[in-house]
């Protein structure tokens, strides 16, 4: 695993550059980046197995990354020694993103 992965899964990363630059930035990047992927590899002339195997692992990968993000985040939160309720805000916030991937998964 990357440096920075191990990072943010460990929590050691501070809350604000973890919530807001992994979690908000490259979180909303990969998932227009996956969407447009999902968009292209349903076109009928992209029907073929190389295009839908690449879709799939990359698709694996961003919801490996979305949940050692979501671990990082709470991690980050308990170490965070500012106002309580950044902390509280932070959890909250990985619950709702957490239930909203695992819907997706069921519409």
């Amino acid at each position: 695993m990357p440096v920075f992965l191990k990072k943010i899964y460990r929590g050691d990363i501070k809350l604000i550059t973890v919530y807001w630059l992994y979690g908000v930035l490259a979180s909303s990047v990969g998932s227009v980046l996956l969407l447009l992927l999902f968009d292209f590899a349903n076109r009928p002339e992209n029907d073929n197995a190389a295009v839908a195997i690449v879709t799939l692992l990359l698709a694996v990968a961003f919801f490996v990354y979305l949940f050692i993000l979501h671990v990082g985040i709470w991690r980050s939160s308990e170490k965070y020694k500012g106002p309580v309720i950044w902390n509280v805000l932070a959890k909250i916030a990985v619950v709702v993103s957490a239930v909203s991937v695992v819907s997706g998964f069921f519409t």
